[in-house]
């Protein structure tokens, strides 16, 4: 999970039409461990998406609908894109990247 979380901002730099936020959704985690654990043998049967929520936030951090690590950057560019037009504020992330826009944009 750490790894996959790890990973993922260079993952969607280097194939954005595979890797996006999405896959920092539950549902996505539940998916990635389902295809981990059943072909290792391990028993599936108590996971599921409320276990998942109450493990995961113990180690990770969640913004609107997507997990982060401690410490990472958050927002749907990872703080790595420039934006051309003024970000419009939905939900707490489009909000992270408008402030990041904005501090972009003063002059130091």
């Amino acid at each position: 999970m750490r790894q996959h979380l790890q990973t993922l901002p260079e993952r969607t730099k280097a194939d954005p039409a595979k890797y996006n936020d999405e896959h920092r959704t539950t549902a996505t985690i539940n998916s990635m461990l389902m295809n981990t654990l059943i072909p290792a043998g391990v028993s599936v049967e108590r996971l599921n998406l409320p276990f998942i929520e109450r493990v995961v936030a113990r180690y990770f951090r969640k913004v609107g609908n997507r997990w982060y690590l401690r410490g990472q950057a958050v927002g749907s560019s990872g703080g790595d894109a420039l934006f051309e037009e003024e970000v419009a504020i939905k939900d707490e992330v489009t909000a992270i990247d408008w402030l990041r826009q904005k501090l972009h944009a003063r002059p130091r």
